[in-house]
């Protein structure tokens, strides 16, 4: 159901989802190369997010 989410959740999901696409939103935007090591760090951002979800179910 939409609408209806823990703030436990939430709040660090979309804070990690910022970090994400502030660097895809520069690689679009100024065609800036993407580093592996924040490759690297975009990657575990996303398996902590899924960490966290799959945790609260």
């Amino acid at each position: 159901m939409w609408g209806v989410t823990e703030l436990s959740l939430a709040v660090p999901i979309v804070n990690s989802l910022a970090f994400l696409f502030t660097v895809l939103g520069d690689w679009l935007a100024d065609g800036k190369r993407i580093h592996r090591d924040t490759w690297i760090g975009m990657v575990l951002v996303l398996g902590g997010i899924g960490l966290c979800v799959h945790s609260k179910q």
